[in-house]
């Protein structure tokens, strides 16, 4: 735990974090025909979001940083700003 902890403390380990995650598809909804492409693809986002639990538990602080500076780019924090949004009326 601490040596994610230390990895995800950095801008480097959260960028290589991130871009595993992405690789994953941690973000996605898995549809397609195929069985075992979507087989594949739900085992590649259940390893990915794995490491993004065990990142979580190790530094949650850092996980919240890496998702606001890379999270827009996929729409994550579309919705929380909608909601905040709507709170202010």
């Amino acid at each position: 735990m601490e040596d994610m902890a230390d990895v995800i403390a950095t801008d480097q380990g959260k960028r290589v974090m991130w871009e595993i995650m992405e690789m994953c598809g941690v973000a996605q909804k898995n549809m397609h025909i195929d069985p075992q492409a979507m087989a594949r693809q739900e085992g590649l986002r259940s390893i990915g979001l794995d490491i993004q639990s065990w990142a979580t538990a190790a530094s949650p602080q850092h996980v919240m940083k890496m998702i606001q500076d890379n999270g827009e780019k996929i729409g994550l924090l579309q919705q929380e700003e909608i909601d905040e949004d709507e709170g202010d009326d």
